[in-house]
């Protein structure tokens, strides 16, 4: 059997915490670098995210749009439902993909590069 070893180019932004006033400065610095590489795939890891804010929300859409102009994909997974309810609420992250978990994530990834692959 061949041995076969692939890279991914999806970058994994896991935020913890809260995403407020107080702490979207600090995430819109630490998203700067990400987002100026214009990477293919973007995955936002919000499994310990425990509050968001109409501060946080803006971080998100406004990397989400950063991307989107990039030409690169962007989705969330493993939202707390409190989380989710907000967004659910606002419906605030239209053209985001949301996925309960990562590997879901990886799934649609893949099949998106099957069809690519494929000529669909």
């Amino acid at each position: 059997m061949a041995l076969s070893i692939s890279v991914r180019e999806t970058t994994v932004v896991v935020l913890g915490g809260r995403l407020d006033t107080s702490t979207s400065p600090e995430a819109e610095a630490a998203l700067a670098p990400i987002l100026a590489a214009s990477p293919k795939h973007v995955v936002f890891d919000l499994a310990a995210l425990e509050f968001i804010s109409s501060a946080g929300l803006r971080v998100l859409l406004g990397a989400r749009k950063a991307l989107g102009d990039a030409g690169s994909d962007c989705v969330v997974v493993n939202m707390q439902p409190q989380i989710a309810r907000v967004l659910e609420v606002i419906k605030s992250l239209p053209g985001m993909k949301i996925f309960a978990t990562a590997r879901e994530a990886d799934e649609y990834f893949a099949a998106l590069q099957r069809r690519v692959i494929e000529g669909d």
